[in-house]
């Protein structure tokens, strides 16, 4: 992850939190060990950020989401003005 994020002292890119509607973060379920995992992440640009509505993502916890994946959906709003 550091290696998306920057290079020396420079910001390459800044992660969005994102959490769902309990305010939990994982995002891998790993059935086999019974692991809940944060293993995506949304990031962005320093110019992009300014965009990113709410300042936060939303990872989609719907019954019928977990279904399509192992990895649950993380998304954010971009608001442009």
């Amino acid at each position: 992850m550091k290696r998306f994020l920057k290079v020396g002292k420079k910001d390459l890119t800044i992660r969005i939190p994102a959490s769902d509607s309990r305010g939990e973060v994982w995002t891998y379920f790993r059935k086999k060990h019974g692991a809940y995992s944060q293993i995506d992440f949304l990031l962005a640009s320093p110019q992009m950020a300014s965009h990113i509505g709410a300042d936060r993502g939303v990872i989609v916890d719907m019954p019928f989401a977990i279904r399509a994946s192992d990895h649950r959906l993380v998304y954010t709003d971009l608001i442009f003005d």
